[in-house]
């Protein structure tokens, strides 16, 4: 709610496009960005799994990083303001904004981005193997033993503890660990390498919102000169709307450990009323819910119109489809139904965002062999040179760069197994899929996608499994590790601590 109080972007007062400046970001403002990032991420295992409490990360707006930002507002520079001489130690917005992406980069990476998930695939294959499912025989003979961890104590040792007095073999999981880790560093340049070659088209031609940026940006902004906040933090409307939320999850707090105190029920159950068919079908996933999320609330109102229609219109427009399915006695389940239109829709979705920014993908491809000029759409002016001083690479390296990543990321599967066909289709799926699930961040604000598939899909669904084998079927099995929730993805990331450091002037190189 109290997201109401901010302005939406404003697109048209010259900012974006403009000359950014050189400013410098101090080495305390690292050092301090480090130290948050490393107790991010050392907190994050605890909190998450052990403690199971409201998770650090977990979506495109992650609790920790606007936590931390709070954190150095008023505990580090309302003091540093108030005390010392016209507040020069303080840290200003570009630095608080830095700081912001180094924390958005990283704390998925502990969570559901990567460890929570390639930890346990590195022995959940040899522990649960059983008499019953034969994994034994069917699917450790094509796993090569480097990529997973053999030793049969410390796989029993992951899920059922070690004993009293022991330690961590942790030469047993180095190998693994560092084939892995060279995976993820490739994965991720390459990432960064396509979200280098999308920034300017998304970010000056097409001019997109970047809705969640607004928040911390907000935040970290300067206050005017001889006051401690700025004003932001000033508006009535903003405690106000911070107030609602607060006591209405106070209360129902209270009531989850007092029971007397009446509970104020924020998710309603549409469904339970329709119980005939083929109306029961509002009750099918994702059911029919109305549920007060004051968060979303507050990031819909920095969407635009064209946006926010369609996530309510296309949502309807999706359960009719079961009703009418259903009522023609259509056997189709609503997880298949989904994701097989989704997969069809990003293989549209995805040459359109090429199409329409085929003016620039041909500038990076000049720029990167040579060629040395822009083209224009005007025929009175000469060809402008390719500029690419305020990109966070070159076009070039950007450009080699993912090619040289891709093809990096190949070898990778087809030493550990993979059919060489069979990789380069699943790598581009991937990354179909990372362009369209980042353009619903960067433009739509979601705060958590996710895709009803995976990339391998597409081949089992067109060619059938036989397509793939045995060996591919068992290694892409992995892709769970890195895919499985697609809520920590690093290209959105990317893309916004790009527009970020476009926000506060910022250069990129």
């Amino acid at each position: 709610m109290f997201l109401n109080t901010l302005q939406k972007p404003d697109f048209d007062n010259g900012k974006i496009g403009a000359k950014t400046q050189s400013l410098k970001i101090r080495l305390p403002a690292i050092l301090v960005g480090l130290l948050l990032v490393g107790a991010m991420c050392a907190i994050t295992p605890y909190n998450n799994y052990f403690l199971q409490n409201t998770k650090i990360a977990g979506n495109h707006l992650p609790v920790g990083s606007i936590f931390g930002l709070l954190i150095l507002v008023f505990l580090v520079n309302l003091p540093l303001r108030k005390f010392m001489r016209r507040g020069r130690f303080a840290f200003s917005a570009p630095e608080l904004t830095v700081i912001w992406m180094m924390l958005i980069v990283a704390v998925g990476i502990p969570s559901m981005g990567l460890l929570q998930f390639l930890l346990p695939s590195l022995v959940a294959v040899r522990y649960f193997a059983t008499t019953e499912n034969d994994w034994s025989e069917t699917l450790h003979p094509h796993i090569p033993e480097w990529l997973v961890v053999t030793d049969t104590r410390a796989v029993t040792d992951f899920y059922e503890g070690i004993s009293p007095g022991e330690s961590v073999p942790w030469m047993i999981w180095l190998k693994p660990l560092l084939i892995w880790g060279l995976f993820v560093l490739v994965f991720y340049f390459t990432t960064l390498c396509l979200s280098a070659i999308l920034r300017k088209q998304w970010v000056e031609r097409e001019r997109f919102s970047f809705p969640l940026i607004q928040i911390p940006i907000q935040l970290a902004a300067e206050p005017a000169r001889g006051t401690l906040l700025n004003t932001f933090f000033k508006s009535r409307l903003l405690w106000a709307g911070m107030a609602l939320p607060v006591v209405l999850h106070l209360i129902n707090g209270l009531h989850a450990h007092f029971p007397k105190v009446p509970e104020i029920p924020l998710i309603y159950n549409i469904y339970t009323v329709f119980t005939e068919k083929p109306w029961h079908t509002l009750g099918w996933w994702p059911a029919m819910r109305f549920v007060i999320y004051f968060s979303v609330i507050g990031i819909a109102s920095l969407l635009t119109l064209e946006v926010s229609f369609s996530l309510w219109f296309f949502y309807l427009f999706f359960k009719l489809q079961y009703i009418i399915m259903n009522a023609m006695g259509l056997n189709i389940g609503p997880w298949i139904s989904c994701s097989r239109q989704v997969m069809g829709g990003y293989l549209v979705f995805v040459p359109a965002v090429f199409w329409i920014g085929r003016e620039h993908i041909a500038t990076i491809f000049r720029k990167t062999f040579g060629l040395g000029h822009a083209r224009t759409t005007s025929t009175t002016l000469a060809r402008q040179p390719i500029d690419d001083a305020n990109e966070p690479v070159s076009y070039r390296i950007a450009l080699l760069g993912f090619l040289l990543g891709f093809v990096t990321l190949v070898i990778f599967f087809a030493v550990a197994g993979i059919t060489t066909w069979v990789a380069v289709v699943t790598l581009l799926s991937i990354f179909i899929t990372s362009i369209v699930l980042s353009w619903m961040v960067v433009n739509g604000g979601l705060l958590l996608v996710q895709a009803p598939f995976f990339p391998s899909e597409y081949i089992d669904i067109t060619l059938g499994s036989n397509a793939l084998g045995h060996k591919s079927l068992a290694i892409l099995s992995f892709q769970r590790t890195f895919l499985r929730a697609w809520g920590e993805l690093m290209m959105p990331t990317f893309l916004q601590s790009f527009k970020s450091a476009d926000e506060v002037n910022l250069a990129l190189q």
